[in-house]
């Protein structure tokens, strides 16, 4: 993802991009952004799970308490 507005990107921006082509945002997880000063991009890793129920099975539980969930 290409940010030449801001210095980095953030997860809920990357999460709502996702989530138009395919799921609502509840059900992305973003983490592991680095920032490559000079050029304006970022890298991370994004996981897009089918369901809430999948979710909660899967993600590990240290970053399920890190975002809020409906």
């Amino acid at each position: 993802m290409q940010n030449k507005i801001t210095a980095s990107v953030h997860k809920k921006e990357v999460s709502e991009k996702l989530a138009k082509i395919k799921v609502t945002p509840y059900v992305v997880s973003c983490f592991g952004f680095r920032i490559n000063l000079g050029d304006g991009k970022s890298t991370g890793f994004a996981l897009v799970y089918d369901s809430m129920d999948f979710l909660k099975k899967f993600k590990p539980k240290h970053r399920l308490t890190l975002v809020s969930h409906p």
